[in-house]
């Protein structure tokens, strides 16, 4: 993992203080010391006993301002609410020295961040900055950067303040026991022709529907009545006053609907290639939710069938395309695990899941929306066999699209290469 322009958040720190640290420069002094002292007392040489009383002096006024220095000064954490995974990280430091004397010199902030809930192992890393000058009573800033390549929420903390100004000798260290998190979004890609056509054949459904019914569309305002209308649009208050029939005028709005599942099952333990080919449904899946989001008046619905995200605890996400639907969406799936499968037992278990989780997308959905199915296998025949049993509510088996992610290969989502 390596270590955007998002809204900052803003987390209070407060401190608690470490012991002394002698340096690996430090080390080396106290021996050179430490010998000449020896040398002194087995020979007598006062000569030598004032050299390394001198000695002495530079370890003790070292030890003294590593200790001041950093008491007392106050550091803030600047994380971006969100990113999305392979971005860059730009992390902001901020320290303040509120003394009204004794400046801060050459003060090191070390942050530590871990991915939480990895899917194979856990990593921690640490990024470092330093601050070369703080005047008293002033705020200096800095920043790291890192590239965060995996989606999933991260935790950070705690940040540690160290000082061995000047002469390195002996390390004060202050640590700050805060915690910060920045969500992770999966990685997004672009929608091929194909992908985006399912959009056009939502349109085209829905335009059919309202030949039949107006009630999808909008009132717009009143005009004269023609052949054809219907007795349902006259406006009887309207057509009294004006003495002849005015019918309502209805506006229309290309509405592109989509439900998208997400099926995580892998079978037996986890392996890295089965990771890989997770990240890549959570990517397309994100891809067409983040699609779907940018279109206007757009209905959206997500039902995960994952490691404790299953149909019957009601994991599902629907509403109006919004920046408010998209995090919510994008943060579930950043956050998603595979959903390992031992046994015929427990594939016949999920197979059963996903495909009440199919009819549930199907039953939130808009008539004619496409159903897509993203899984970790090859589960058209499933829904097929599933479609063709009637054990869906509404959609008929033509709308729905099954997309195997470990074969997938650019039909439907395209991934460029990380910059």
């Amino acid at each position: 993992m390596e270590f955007g322009s998002c809204p900052l958040t803003t987390n209070r720190l407060f401190v608690m203080r470490l012991p002394f640290f002698i340096t690996r420069e430090g080390f080396a002094y106290l021996f050179v010391l430490a010998f000449v002292l020896a040398v002194a007392i087995m020979r007598d040489l006062n000569l030598l006993f004032v050299v390394a009383g001198l000695m002495i002096g530079p370890l003790i006024f070292n030890g003294v301002l590593a200790a001041l220095i950093p008491r007392g000064v106050r550091v803030k954490r600047l994380l971006p609410a969100a990113l999305e995974a392979g971005e860059m990280l730009e992390a902001h430091l901020s320290l303040v020295n509120p003394r009204s004397r004794l400046a801060a010199w050459l003060i090191v902030v070390t942050d530590t961040l871990e991915r939480h809930r990895a899917p194979l192992r856990k990593r921690r890393v640490t990024a470092t900055a330093w601050f070369p000058y703080v005047p008293a009573g002033a705020t200096r800033h800095t920043s790291y950067r890192g590239r965060l390549t995996e989606r999933g929420r991260y935790r950070f903390g705690p940040l540690r303040l160290s000082c061995r100004f000047p002469l390195g000798l002996v390390r004060r260290t202050v640590t700050v026991p805060d915690a910060g998190e920045l969500v992770v979004y999966p990685r997004l890609g672009e929608l091929t022709a194909k992908a985006r056509a399912l959009w056009r054949q939502t349109a085209s459904g829905q335009r059919s529907a309202r030949r039949r019914g107006r009630s999808e569309a909008e009132f717009h305002g009143l005009r004269d009545w023609q052949r054809g209308d219907s007795r349902r649009w006259i406006h009887w208050r309207s057509s009294a006053r004006r003495g002849e029939i005015v019918v309502r005028e209805f506006e229309h709005h290309e509405h592109y609907d989509v439900a998208i599942v997400l099926d995580l099952a892998v079978a037996g333990p986890i392996t890295r290639g089965q990771v890989e080919i997770t990240e890549r449904a959570v990517s397309i899946a994100a891809t067409f939710i983040d699609r779907a989001c940018a279109e206007p008046r757009t209905r959206v619905v997500l039902v995960i069938a994952a490691k404790g995200n299953v149909l019957v605890d009601g994991v599902f996400f629907h509403g109006a395309s919004s920046p408010a639907v998209r995090a919510e969406m994008l943060a579930a799936l950043a956050e998603v695990e595979a959903d390992a499968i031992d046994g015929p037992a427990a594939a016949r278990r999920h197979d059963a899941q996903l495909v009440a989780a199919v009819d549930a997308a199907s039953r939130m959905s808009r008539p004619d929306t496409p159903v897509i199915v993203v899984s970790t296998r090859d589960v058209g025949p499933t829904v097929r066999e599933s479609a063709d049993e009637g054990e869906f509510s509404t959609h008929p088996s033509a709308n729905c699209v099954a997309i195997d992610a470990g074969a997938e290969s650019g039909e439907y989502v395209v991934f460029g290469e990380p910059e």
